[in-house]
C-alpha cells in the first residue's frame, strides 16, 4: 500500500490523500472510491473509519481518494460565497476530473456518512460519471410501518413500563414516546445543515439514478432511529426501487451513528469492500 498527499481543484485549494495498492499487487486501475467528509469531520472519517477503509481497499487492489471539502481539514476556504450544498457537489466533480486521465474516466464510487451521504447522492444525480454510491445514514422518510415499529417496541419495553410505574402521571408520554417532532432534516442541524429533499423530490432523484443504472448501497445505523427503524422501511417507502437489482440495503440497529464499535467497523469495511468488488 502507498499513500500520498495531493492538491487539486480550480483554485488548487483542495487537499486529499490518494491510497494505492502496492506496486507488486494487482490493481483495479479502472475503479476509484472517493470518500466524502461527514459534516465538519476531516478526511479521516468518524473514528478513523475512512483511513481503515481506504487501507483495506488498497490491500484488495482498489485505490481511493479521501479529501477535504473547502474550509475543512487542510483544504483552504473558498472565496466565492457559495453555499455548502452547491460547492460540495462541484468539488466532487473536481475530484473526478483530477482522477480522470484525459478523456477516460474510471469507474467512480462515492462513499459518504450522514451529510457526506447527502453530498454523494446529489453528486450522483449531478454528475453521470458516478457509477455507484455507498450511503451510510443517508436520506429516508418515515412511513406507517415506521410508526408501527416505534410504538410496538415501546409497548413491549420493560424500561418504558418501569418509568410508567415510577411516574404514572406522565404515563402517556412514557408509553407513546413520540419520535422527535423535528423533521429528519434537523437531525444533524447542531453541527451541519443537511439539505433534505421532500419525499416527492427524493423519489424523482431515485428514478433518475435508476435510469442512469447507478448502483446504490444504503447502510442505516441505530443512530438514525428517528427516521428509519426497521430493515424493510426503505423498500416499502420507495416502491419503484423494489425491482431495482442495483440496490442493496443493510440495517445495523445496534450501531451508533459514528460507527464507533470496532467489530461493527470491521464488518462494515468487509461488506463495503465486497460490494465494491462485485459491481
Amino acid at each position: 500500500m502507498a499513500q500520498r498527499v495531493v492538491e487539486f481543484g480550480a483554485e488548487v485549494n483542495l487537499v486529499g490523500v490518494l491510497c494505492h495498492p502496492s506496486p507488486d499487487q494487482p490493481t483495479a486501475e479502472d475503479t476509484f472510491v472517493i470518500l466524502l467528509n461527514s459534516g465538519t469531520l476531516h478526511r479521516v472519517g468518524p473514528c478513523r473509519l475512512y483511513v481503515k477503509l481506504a487501507q483495506h481497499l488498497a490491500n484488495i487492489g482498489i485505490p481511493s481518494l479521501r479529501f477535504d471539502f473547502s474550509g475543512i481539514g487542510d483544504s483552504h476556504p473558498r472565496s466565492d460565497g457559495l453555499a455548502f450544498h452547491d460547492y460540495s457537489v462541484a468539488e466532487v466533480s473536481s475530484a473526478i476530473d483530477y482522477l480522470s486521465n484525459g478523456a477516460h474516466t474510471p469507474k467512480i464510487i462515492l462513499l459518504g456518512i450522514c451529510s457526506g451521504a447527502d453530498t454523494a447522492w446529489y453528486s450522483a444525480i449531478n454528475d453521470p460519471r458516478v457509477s455507484a454510491v455507498v450511503l451510510v445514514d443517508g436520506f429516508a422518510h418515515r412511513n406507517l410501518n415506521f410508526y408501527w415499529h416505534h410504538y410496538k417496541q415501546r409497548i413491549f419495553s420493560a424500561a418504558v413500563w418501569k418509568n410508567f410505574l415510577r411516574n404514572p402521571m406522565d404515563g402517556f408520554a412514557f408509553l407513546s414516546g413520540n419520535p422527535s417532532t423535528n423533521s429528519a432534516a434537523d437531525t444533524d442541524k447542531v453541527v451541519f445543515d443537511r439539505d433534505w429533499p421532500d419525499q416527492d423530490k427524493y423519489n424523482e432523484g431515485l428514478e433518475q439514478l435508476k435510469s442512469q443504472e447507478t448502483s446504490l448501497y444504503y447502510i442505516f445505523t441505530g443512530g438514525v432511529y428517528d427516521y428509519l427503524n426497521h430493515p424493510e422501511q426503505f423498500s416499502a417507502t420507495y416502491k419503484s426501487m423494489q425491482d431495482y437489482d442495483r440496490l442493496s440495503v443493510d440495517h445495523y440497529p445496534e450501531a451508533d451513528h459514528m460507527i464507533s464499535d470496532i467489530d461493527t467497523q470491521r464488518e462494515l469495511i468487509g461488506k463495503i469492500s465486497t460490494w465494491v468488488q462485485a459491481i
